[in-house]
C-alpha cells in the first residue's frame, strides 16, 4: 500500500465517519432546537468524569504511558512559557496573556481523539493478522492525554482564567467546584 493508498483509506475510514458524526448533530440540532446548555452541564458533570474514572480504570499502564505523560506535561508547560513570552512581547495585559496561554496550552483530544485513536488503528494497515494490536496501545495513549488535558484545564486552566479578573481566593473558588478536580 503507497502513501496515497494509506492517506486515502485513513480519510474514508477514520475522518469521514467523524464528519458524518458532527452532521448528525448538526441535522438533530436544527430538527429538535437542542439546548446546548443542558447537554454541556451533562457532558461536563457526568459523561466526562464518568469516561475519565472508567478510562484510568481499565487502562493498563506501562512505562510507554508513563512516557507518554511525561511528554505531554512538558508540551503543556512548554505551551505554557511561550504563550506567555509572546503576550508580554505583544504588549498584553494579564487577563489577555492568561487567555493566550488556555487557547495555546488546552486542546480538545477528548472530542476528537478518541474517535479518532479508535477509527484508525482499528483499520487498516494496522490490523494484523485480524486483531488491532496498536488499538489497546493508541486508546491507552490519547486517554492519557485527555486525562492531562482534562484536569489542568479544570484546574490550572480555571484558575488562570481568572487571572486579572478575580481574586486569588475567588479562582481557587471556581477551581474546587470543577467536578473533574475530584
Amino acid at each position: 500500500m503507497n502513501i496515497f493508498e494509506l492517506i486515502g483509506h485513513i480519510f474514508m475510514n477514520s475522518m469521514i465517519p467523524i464528519f458524518i458524526l458532527i452532521g448528525v448533530g448538526f441535522i438533530l440540532d436544527r430538527k429538535f432546537k437542542l439546548d446546548l446548555y443542558t447537554l454541556s452541564k451533562l457532558n461536563f458533570y457526568i459523561l466526562l468524569p464518568t469516561f475519565v474514572f472508567r478510562a484510568m480504570y481499565e487502562a493498563k499502564f506501562t512505562s510507554s504511558t508513563l512516557e507518554i505523560v511525561f511528554c505531554a506535561l512538558v508540551v503543556l508547560i512548554l505551551n505554557s512559557i511561550l504563550s506567555g513570552v509572546v503576550g508580554k512581547i505583544q504588549g498584553y495585559d494579564v487577563a489577555k496573556i492568561a487567555t493566550l496561554k488556555n487557547c495555546v496550552m488546552f486542546n480538545n483530544v477528548g472530542n476528537m481523539g478518541i474517535a479518532l485513536a479508535i477509527f484508525v488503528f482499528t483499520n487498516v494497515p494496522y490490523i494484523i493478522d485480524g486483531a488491532t494490536p496498536y488499538a489497546d496501545l493508541g486508546l491507552v495513549s490519547v486517554v492519557s492525554i485527555m486525562i492531562i488535558q482534562t484536569i489542568t484545564s479544570n484546574t490550572y486552566g480555571f484558575y488562570q482564567a481568572g487571572a486579572g479578573r478575580l481574586s486569588t481566593r475567588d479562582a481557587l473558588n471556581v477551581v474546587f467546584h470543577m467536578p473533574m478536580v475530584y
